[in-house]
């Protein structure tokens, strides 16, 4: 049975996707496989990674801001392009090739911001299309893409040669680790070079002179949809000893793409949403012990 997308999402049946055979994405995808070109780092090494072509896949109106957000924030030599996924009404289960937009890269690493299962479904044939060497996949409701979905993706994108986490929340991303229930470590390069930018906030405060309040907030690495500037914006004058949990409270003013759905993860019933605001005021926990350190080896 044929699925529900738009006309202007439909392809011809077994072609590539339109930028799919170039010889930049043969570069990238030799065989099915991701090969370093000549900027980037070879998979399993520490090194920054420098010109990244990331495709943002987008469904909606808070996908598209977190586009925005890592294209104004992003270094100079990244390149972001955001994609239109079409809404399906059923599972895609063959011929997901069918369902591409367009034009389709190439690209070094996917950012999936997809508001359905089936969207997640496409990543394999996105990935293959695209060139690109891996991937992330928010966790921002787990009906978006459930467990065992996950776990499909992980095995097909490792045939493929490439590699994939899921950040729960987003802002949970580091350099090493992916998510909170638990932390899962990757290796990527891709990954770890966008998480030294966007990922689990970091922050530098200053205090005032009798040191009771907060004088500055900085953000030094930004939750990918823009929260910790909003929230470091808003921070300054605060007394140091009120300041926690109000942060995490002003963070979630800010639109956001994570799940008010109650889930139990990790013993606790909560929302994605509010793991999130949770994050924001470890992060700034983090940020006024580091400034009292200063303080006292000075």
């Amino acid at each position: 049975m044929p699925l529900a997308a738009g006309p202007t999402h439909r392809r011809r049946v077994g072609g590539p996707a339109e930028g799919s055979g170039g010889p930049a994405v043969r570069d990238r995808c030799a065989n099915g496989k991701w090969a370093a070109g000549s900027n980037l780092a070879a998979p399993g090494s520490t090194g920054e990674v420098s010109n990244v072509k990331i495709l943002v896949l987008v469904q909606g109106t808070y996908g598209r801001r977190i586009c925005e957000h890592v294209k104004a924030k992003g270094p100079p030599g990244w390149e972001t392009t955001e994609v239109f996924l079409p809404f399906l009404t059923q599972p895609v289960l063959e011929e997901p090739e069918y369902y591409l937009p367009g034009s389709l890269g190439p690209a070094d690493l996917v950012l999936h911001l997809g508001e359905t299962h089936q969207a997640a479904q496409l990543l394999p044939a996105v990935t293959r299309a695209a060139g690109a060497g891996a991937v992330i996949a928010p966790i921002s409701h787990s009906h978006w893409v459930p467990k065992g979905l996950r776990n499909q993706l992980r095995q097909e994108l490792s045939q493929q040669g490439q590699s994939i986490v899921f950040p729960e929340p987003f802002c949970s991303l580091t350099e090493e680790t992916a998510g909170l229930f638990p932390p899962v470590p990757y290796h990527h390069p891709l990954i770890r070079t966008f998480a030294r930018h966007f990922g689990y906030p970091r922050l530098e405060v200053e205090l005032s002179d009798d040191g009771q309040r907060l004088a500055k907030v900085e953000v030094t690495r930004s939750s990918p949809c823009g929260s910790s500037y909003h929230a470091a914006a808003r921070l300054a004058g605060f007394d140091v000893s009120q300041v926690l949990p109000t942060a995490g409270l002003i963070c979630l003013r800010h639109p956001c793409l994570a799940s008010m759905a109650l889930e139990e993860r990790g013993g606790r019933t909560e929302t994605i949403m509010h793991l999130a605001g949770q994050v924001f005021n470890t992060a700034m926990e983090e940020a006024l012990s580091r400034r009292v350190q200063r303080t006292v080896h000075r």
